[in-house]
């Protein structure tokens, strides 16, 4: 056996261990993880891998929910304002009822007041106010004041001496009453006798009537 004819067998040795080592380098790199890259460049490169087809179904499926989210929050808000939109409305709507309600009732009471004072008559006018009271000598002076002066001079003296200017006097003996004591006989005479006799006024106007037709005589006092 030549020299040449020697050495092929380990050459061919030699080429299959070679072999060998760059298959086992090939399978280790495949073998390693990759680094994660953005899916508009997995999209871009057209890896179809594993891994990245896991990694864009979660980035699509993260952008759907929050996408989800966004739509769910905006109709909400929709649906809030529509609703406080509906309640202002009828809002509005109650009070202009109410002052619709609010006006119809003042014009029906206006009409009402002035239907009434065009049916009820008016009330009469409050009647005058009555006479301050005269004090005792005043009216016997008014009642014997057209007699003249002598007759009133001489009023007051006697209605002085028969009672004291009581109206309310009473002889217990006679029974003669009033300013001027008159007796019951006698006052049934007089114009006044529809009076009572305890009336100041009554009783000195029946006595200058009975000065006028009697006298000074029908006195006991003078």
């Amino acid at each position: 056996m030549t020299l040449a004819m020697r050495a092929l067998p380990l050459a061919l040795a030699l080429a299959l261990l070679a072999a060998l080592a760059a298959a086992g380098a090939r399978a280790h790199q495949a073998a390693a993880p990759r680094p994660a890259r953005p899916l508009t460049a997995a999209v871009r490169s057209g890896v179809t891998g594993p891994t990245d087809v896991d990694e864009h179904r979660y980035v699509l499926a993260a952008h759907v929910e929050r996408l989800q989210a966004v739509e769910a929050a905006s109709q909400a808000a929709a649906a809030a304002a529509a609703q406080a939109a509906e309640a202002a409305q009828a809002a509005a709507q109650a009070a202009e009822a109410a002052r619709a309600a609010q006006a119809a009732q003042a014009a029906q009471a206006a009409q009402a007041a002035q239907a009434a004072q065009a049916h009820v008559p008016a009330p009469p006018p409050p009647p005058p106010p009555p006479p301050q009271p005269q004090s005792i000598t005043d009216i016997i002076r008014a009642a014997f004041a057209p007699l003249g002066p002598g007759a009133v001079t001489w009023a007051l003296r006697v209605a002085a001496c028969e009672s004291g200017y009581n109206p309310n006097a009473v002889n217990p003996s006679s029974g003669a009453s009033g300013l001027f004591q008159f007796l019951r006989s006698t006052w049934v005479l007089t114009p006044y006798a529809g009076s009572s006799p305890f009336d100041p006024v009554a009783n000195a106007r029946a006595a200058a009537w009975l000065y006028v037709h009697g006298g000074p005589g029908n006195w006991q006092c003078s």
